[in-house]
Formats: C-alpha cells, structure tokens, sequence
C-alpha cells in the first residue's frame, strides 16, 4: 500500500490511530494556551494579589485599633470611601463589618492592649497612681485610677463608688 498512493490515502481516512494524532496535533497547534507558542511565551504572568488567613487577621486588628484609638464609629470601613481607599491599598483586603469590629475584634484589642499595659506598669519601679472622681452620663458617681509612667499617663480602671466616703483609705483600697 505504500507504494500506491490511492490506496494509502484510503487508508489513511479510515485508520483510527492516523485520525487521533492528526486531530491532536491540529488541535494542539491551535490551542491558545500552548505554552510553547511564541505568543503565549511573551506575555507576563499576572499576580494576583493575595492574603494569608494570619496577614488578614493581623491586618483586621490594626484596622480595629485605628477605628477603637481613633474614636472611629464602628462602621467606618463600611463607608465606600474608606472601602475604595483600602482597594486601592491592597485589592485582597477585605475589611471588617462593624459586628467583627464591635465584636470578636474588640474584645481581642482589648485583651492586647491590656496585656501591654500590664506589662508596661509590671516593668516600672515606681508606681505614680493619680486618681479623680467623676460621673458618668447616668450622673452616678465613679472614680477613675490612672497611671503615670515615662511612656505617659494610662488610664487603669475606673470604679462606680455610687455613695462611698471617699478618703485616703478608701481610695487606696
């Protein structure tokens, strides 16, 4: 059959192994996404930007600390403003809804700064205690207990004395 040209033509359109390596290779030739094609070898890779489940946790809790330190209403990152300036700053950041800001992210500012403090007044050798008394918008009674430190003064606590004496000793105590 070789040697005659009609007849291996004839062959040729019925014999399944030549039709599957002639449709493969057109089709390969043709494929877009051929890496070896010189079109596809010139162009460049697009990264798309990306956040781990630690980047976006660590990065929540700064947005959270400026909203809390700032006295941000908690749903400033709800405004579309806020929204696009943070896009633009990293397009896979995602920012918090004012449930996890007044929420979950609260309470872990909270626990961190707390710890911070307390390590901070831990590591004085002198305790400055400056305390005053105040009302707090129901008009009851409270005392506020700051600590002066180099790094500056720290509000501690405060405490509903409603109708305590207020002295030395009490105070103290």
């Amino acid at each position: 059959m070789a040697e005659h040209a009609t007849h291996f033509k004839d062959h040729l359109r019925v014999c399944k192994t030549y039709i599957q390596r002639t449709i493969t290779k057109v089709v390969q030739a043709r494929n877009s996404f051929n890496v070896s094609s010189p079109a596809i070898a010139n162009q460049s890779t697009i990264n798309f930007p990306r956040l781990s489940k630690n980047q976006k946790t660590e990065l929540d809790i700064q947005a959270a600390m400026w909203c809390f330190m700032s006295n941000h209403s908690f749903r400033m990152f709800e405004n579309s403003f806020g929204k696009r300036f943070l896009q633009a700053l990293n397009p896979a950041y995602t920012p918090p809804s004012r449930k996890a800001v007044s929420g979950a992210l609260l309470d872990s500012a909270y626990i961190m700064t707390k710890t911070r403090v307390d390590e901070l007044i831990a590591a004085l050798s002198n305790i400055n205690v400056v305390t005053d008394e105040s009302s707090n918008i129901s008009d009851a009674r409270i005392c506020n207990i700051s600590v002066h430190s180099p790094s500056g003064v720290i509000h501690y606590v405060f405490e509903d004395i409603d109708v305590k004496q207020m002295n030395a000793i009490t105070a103290a105590q």
